[in-house]
């Protein structure tokens, strides 16, 4: 991948070693200092090359004799000249046979172009979201020739366009290309965001060999299948005769080669292959008619071709295959980039045209998996409450997950109440459905960012998943007790017993691991790592709780075949969680209240209080009832001593 333009790199020389542009300028300026950088007076700009040379007193005569009839290009006239120019050229400078053969005006040269758009980064927003809509225009001088307003991508400042777009072109008449980067908007005009111009001329006369890029390695079949229409060693024996040197010869068993007095070498890995290939690749290559020793005669001469820069002339460094990275402008604008293109450009003769069909650069199709998380227990879980009438420290325990976030596929577990040593009992499964692609080891999320959204905003996710602990609260915000994030592609091995679970586990890089979408499945105790809190000095491994759970990943199929239930639902549902007596909501269970709470602590208490309550109505009772006692005894007697007496 090249970080910038091709015609950037020092060593292709801008592809201005054939050709070069000169500015013609309309009106008439002071002095030549004034058409330096006064762009608004250029009338159209010349293209061609200029090259001056002594003659020797010998061809003098012979020289001025031609000149007079020559109208544009005296080397056109007579071959034998052709051949004396290119020979007393010097060295450093490089001559295209093509143009010396050919009167482009009457006789143009149509290419066959395969213009290949991976990505782009813009660097600004166009729509209110603060996203684009992009798609690409692509322009051959001021000509549309392909408008793929229909393949536009919604909200992103980043779209994988991966398409490859085949066209005809005619030298010189179409020689500017311009790829162009388009916002599609509902209600007004499209905004044109940018664009980016590749010279074709320039590329095709170019002795860089700008047209198809040198692939690493040469296959006749397969996904790495060699691109250009000619093959290594055909493409080696021109470039040594138009630069007059000996043509290559080959050792006999091909794994060498020789030009002049400079060795290149067969890579060693082309020939492990063929000495240790599978059987199956090597039959297929026989399908091709390719035998081992042309695959190894071919890999030499590409060898040679990537060292020819290197060994044989520092200025004509062949171009390798690339991806380069090209600066998106604004006419109106410039000075001022925007944005950054992803690509490359194959261009074929055609009377050479390519036979294999374009590279595939379709983005992946991400693969749709589901993630089976069951919770078992909990333990060691930090006490966050304190009842006002027992003092006792407790928790109502509950724990939730997520892997594409919070508000997407947030899911949690029931409740356990009044946990009084931090052990949560659960049996809870979490389903988790989402689409992954592999070889990018992301998580291919789409959804709406508003309602008045058009299309989805498209998001790439490390595939991780989170799981926390809380305390459940009445009256305000559940507490956050504890965090454990699992990369699926990395995932700490747990620990088998409670008591093992140590915060290593997260924060050990070292840790052993395993990738979840290799091993399928794990269970174990996980730490759960408590939270900061602002101005509290302590551990950052401090435990926040421990988490037993089983992980299960299985591919959409699979779990089609196989269903199962969230929470404890069926189908395959899981059994009730064994939780302790003590584990309820206290106001809609009253007498467990008071039997398991209020009975449990205070029965003493209680027992003696009722004792007391008892003796105190009594002794009121009894204190109520002595003076009536007490008067009726003395009226008793008061009477009987007056009958007494009558």
């Amino acid at each position: 991948i090249i970080e910038n333009e091709l015609e950037n790199i020092q060593n292709y020389e801008g592809f201005n070693d054939c050709l070069d542009k000169f500015p013609l300028y309309k009106g008439k300026g002071t002095n030549r200092s004034d058409e330096k950088g006064d762009e608004n007076r250029v009338y159209t700009k010349f293209k061609g090359k200029l090259r001056i040379r002594e003659i020797p007193s010998s061809e003098r005569s012979r020289t001025s004799e031609s000149i007079s009839r020559m109208s544009i290009n005296p080397v056109l006239l007579n071959s034998q000249t052709v051949s004396e120019a290119k020979q007393k050229l010097a060295p450093t400078i490089h001559l295209n046979q093509e143009m010396l053969q050919f009167d482009l005006n009457q006789h143009p040269i149509t290419l066959k172009c395969r213009l290949y758009i991976i990505k782009a980064l813009l660097f600004r927003a166009w729509d209110a979201s603060g996203k684009a809509d992009p798609y690409i225009k692509i322009l051959l001088n001021r000509d549309i020739i392909i408008d793929d307003v229909k393949e536009r991508l919604y909200n992103t400042l980043e779209p994988v366009f991966g398409k490859s777009y085949e066209f005809d072109i005619t030298i010189p008449q179409q020689s500017l290309l311009r790829i162009q980067v388009w916002d599609w908007d509902l209600a007004n005009l499209d905004d044109r965001i940018a664009e980016t111009s590749i010279d074709i001329e320039n590329r095709w006369f170019s002795c860089h060999r700008a047209t198809c890029g040198l692939q690493k390695r040469y296959d006749s079949a397969g996904y790495n299948v060699w691109r250009d229409t000619k093959t290594p060693a055909v493409i080696l024996q021109d470039l040594c005769r138009t630069t007059n040197l000996n043509l290559p010869v080959y050792a006999t068993d091909c794994r060498s080669v020789i030009i002049g007095d400079v060795r290149f070498d067969c890579d060693p890995e082309c020939v492990q292959f063929i000495k240790h290939g599978k059987p199956n690749d090597l039959l297929h290559r026989k399908v091709h008619h390719e035998s081992p020793d042309e695959y190894i005669r071919q890999n030499t001469a590409l060898t040679a071709l990537h060292g020819w820069a290197i060994k044989i002339n520092p200025k004509g460094a062949l171009v390798s295959e690339h991806i380069e990275c090209r600066s998106l402008f604004d006419p109106k604008v410039p000075d001022v980039e925007q944005g950054k293109l992803e690509m490359w450009l194959d261009i074929f003769p055609m009377s050479r045209p390519p036979s294999s069909a374009p590279v595939d650069i379709t983005p992946l199709k991400p693969m749709a998996y589901q993630l089976r998380v069951t919770i078992w227990n909990t333990s060691d879980v930090e006490l966050n409450d304190e009842n006002f009438v027992t003092g006792e420290k407790t928790s109502d325990i509950y724990v939730k997950a997520w892997v594409l976030g919070e508000k997407d596929d947030g899911q949690q577990t029931d409740i356990h109440y009044r946990s009084l040593t931090g052990e949560g009992n659960f049996n809870w499964r979490f389903i988790f459905d989402f689409n992954y692609i592999d070889i990018e080891e992301k998580i291919v999320h789409e959804k709406k960012e508003s309602v008045f959204q058009i299309g989805n905003t498209l998001k790439k996710l490390p595939p991780r998943i989170v799981i926390r602990v809380y305390d459940a609260d009445l009256f305000s915000a559940d507490d956050f007790l504890g965090e454990c994030i699992l990369n699926l592609t990395h995932l700490p091995i747990g620990s088998k017993m409670s008591k093992k679970c140590k915060s290593d586990i997260l924060l050990d890089s070292k840790h052993r691991a395993l990738n979840l979408f290799v091993n399928k499945r794990i269970a174990g105790w996980w730490p759960m790592i408590a939270p900061l809190i602002v101005g509290e000095v302590r551990d950052t491994a401090l435990l926040g709780g421990k988490v037993e759970a089983e992980f299960s990943l299985l591919t959409a199929e699979e779990a089609e075949k196989n269903p199962v239930g969230k929470g404890r639902e069926g189908p395959q549902p899981l059994d009730e969680p064994n939780r302790p007596k003590t584990s309820f909501l206290w106001f809609t269970s009253p007498w467990k209240t008071f039997r398991y709470v209020i009975w449990r602590n205070f029965r003493w208490t209680i027992l003696i209080g009722i004792i007391i309550f008892i003796f105190v109505l009594c002794l009121l009772i009894g204190l109520w009832s002595v003076p009536g006692e007490l008067v009726g005894i003395v009226l008793n007697k008061i009477f009987k001593t007056n009958t007494g007496k009558k």
